[in-house]
């Protein structure tokens, strides 16, 4: 087993046909872009019609999906560009205003600029010593002396006090240092402890708005190719482990977007079944579980831990994992190099898993669910229609296509 990216358990599938791909990765619904074949865009959230997108851009656009070019993530302010636009309000804030330094200080948290927050905060507060909003925001805090101090210290003193298993307790430091402008260690607390109890749920509220937030650094392919639905999390099981929060369980299907032969009861029956799975991005081999039985048709095993797997470390920090593996299927071993597109394995039943499928995550912060956004796929409108994606993380509802890819 590898410490640094060990692969965790999925949770059982929970198949769900609906007519309407309706997402349920998150509690919100994300904003995508939608570019016609003349050019136009257009941003909203979308509900996917019989025969057309319904897109929420601040009014109600109906668009027949012949007409839709492509669908991607709408482009994010580069840091380069927030960093230059603080600079400017910068300039424009009078240096002797500490209320103008603290609405600075504000608007720098909120776009994700922390280190020039604590900066704005900082100097309010030495115009204004009583400004509390801007000591906290400075990274102050008082002891139970009334004492100003560096919060990374009172949190160090506070956090030394805790039993091991004081999961709760640490969760509240998180809060604290979250409220004093400590982002990181706040984030830090959290995935701490959830590497230790991956089911803590303050944890996993405290952490959400950070793991929102990631931005990955690998790009990405599907891992796997031809026709696949991505079933939705009716139960939310996924959103209750640390490690499974932005993962997607894939069910190939057939044209009609039935996911087995017949009635569905041998596991050769699915078209999941056997199917290959690939490296999303190029690493190395970090884990490969192997030598599990796969389950028969609506049979979890005993131990749902007891999956095939495999586990890609792809650099700075980020683990790609593929879970619930055909048993003796897995093609490559611990340390191998692999290339992106490289055939890992085929999908099996194995582990936490009731029918043939496979459960594909993201991972960073040494073990913590990131989202992910992967290149180059299709999306299936329901009246058939293929959409290109050019880069966006695929929603629970949604059914895919992609190409096979070389290297196998």
């Amino acid at each position: 087993m590898n410490s640094t990216a060990p692969l965790l358990l999925a949770g059982a599938l929970l198949l769900s046909l609906s007519a309407r791909a309706q997402a349920t990765n998150t509690g919100e619904k994300v904003k995508l872009q939608v570019t016609l074949h003349g050019g136009e865009t257009h941003t909203g959230t979308l509900e996917w019609e019989k025969t057309y997108l319904l897109v929420r851009a601040g009014r109600k656009l109906k668009i027949p999906y012949r007409d839709i070019s492509s669908i991607s993530a709408p482009p994010e302010p580069e840091r380069a560009a927030l960093e230059q636009e603080y600079q400017t309000r910068e300039k424009a804030v009078p240096e002797q205003d500490a209320k103008a330094w603290v609405a600075l200080g504000r608007w720098a948290r909120e776009v994700g600029l922390y280190d020039e927050a604590l900066e704005a905060f900082g100097a309010a507060a030495d115009l204004d010593p009583s400004d509390e909003e801007a000591r906290r925001g400075s990274g102050l805090a008082q002891d139970e002396q009334g004492q100003w101090v560096m919060v990374g210290l009172l949190i160090a003193q506070r956090r030394a006090k805790l039993e091991p298993k004081d999961y709760a307790g640490r969760v509240e430091l998180a809060r604290f240092a979250r409220s004093h402008g400590q982002h990181d260690l706040a984030r830090d607390l959290c995935g701490q402890v959830l590497l230790e109890d991956p089911y803590q749920e303050d944890a996993l509220r405290v952490i959400r708005p950070y793991t929102d937030a990631y931005r990955q650094r690998s790009r990405l392919i599907l891992p796997i190719s031809g026709r696949w639905r991505a079933s939705e999390d009716r139960t939310r099981h996924h959103q209750k482990k640390g490690f499974a929060v932005y993962a997607l369980d894939l069910n190939k299907t057939d044209a009609k977007g039935k996911l087995s032969k017949g009635r569905g009861k041998r596991l050769e029956d699915y078209y999941a079944w056997d199917a290959p799975f690939y490296a999303v991005a190029p690493g190395t081999v970090t884990e490969v579980r192997e030598g599990f039985p796969d389950n028969e048709v609506g049979k979890i095993g005993d131990r749902a831990e007891k999956h095939n797997g495999v586990s890609i470390d792809h650099g700075e920090g980020e683990y790609s994992w593929y879970v619930h593996a055909k048993k003796g299927s897995i093609k490559v071993k611990q340390g191998d190099v692999v290339k992106q597109g490289q055939l890992l394995g085929t999908v099996g039943n194995s582990g936490g898993s009731a029918i043939p499928h496979l459960h594909f995550t993201l991972v960073s912060y040494r073990g913590i669910s990131v989202p992910w956004e992967a290149e180059g796929y299709r999306i299936v409108a329901p009246d058939g229609t293929p959409i290109r994606v050019s880069k966006a993380w695929p929603r629970e509802g949604w059914t895919l296509e992609a190409a096979a890819p070389g290297g196998e």
